[in-house]
């Protein structure tokens, strides 16, 4: 699907969608280095691709209505595995015996939010790709599917959000200050989402 529709569909929240997945084509997500078309391809490739369109949408007055954009690849580039992968089959994924990069999450890999509710930082918890899922369904209130059923994959969503503040809360109390930071900022699915369109 081409993205030229995009522009006019973030132009205003009745035209934007609740949620919209994006996915580069080979070259432009960095997998081919060089690309069938005689661009180098790779990282560079990759970085040009998310310059172009990444402002775009941040322009969108969804976005800056408490919108959500995640950058990340679909696969490590080694066997490393986080969260809790294991080698076997599970109920969890049965068809892929190995963790890492051929394994369910996809392996070690990176990955940027970026939404105007979010405190600019790092952080140290893993994740992978069913702790996407799973922040995606916390954010639309959906049922777990697949391996975001289980507890390696974390959400970065609404709950983790209201598990740090309870994290925060109890270090406050610990050190003897009852009061909670004066501003909380929650998770809120886009404009759209919130009036049922």
């Amino acid at each position: 699907m081409s993205f030229r529709p995009l522009p006019g569909d973030l132009a205003s929240a009745r035209t934007t969608p609740a949620f919209s997945f994006i996915v580069p084509n080979l070259c432009d997500d960095g997998h081919d280095a060089p690309c069938v078309t005689g661009v180098p391809g790779g990282l560079a490739q990759a970085g040009a691709f998310v310059s172009q369109w990444v402002p775009k949408i941040m322009a969108a007055p969804t976005y800056r209505d408490g919108g959500l954009i995640v950058v990340t690849f679909d696969e490590g580039s080694d066997a490393a595995a986080c969260c809790g992968e294991t080698s076997g089959s599970s109920p969890g994924h049965p068809n892929v015996p190995e963790p890492g990069k051929n394994g369910p999450g996809g392996g070690r890999i990176g990955a940027v939010l970026l939404s105007p509710l979010i405190r600019p930082g790092t952080s140290t918890v893993e994740y992978n790709h069913y702790s996407l899922l799973r922040t995606v369904e916390d954010i639309f209130g959906l049922p777990r599917l697949a391996a975001a059923r289980f507890g390696q994959a974390r959400s970065a969503g609404p709950r983790r959000a209201r598990e740090r503040a309870a994290e925060e809360a109890a270090r406050a109390s610990s050190r003897g200050r009852s009061e909670w930071p004066r501003r909380r900022r929650r998770w809120r699915p886009a404009r759209s989402a919130r009036a049922g369109q």
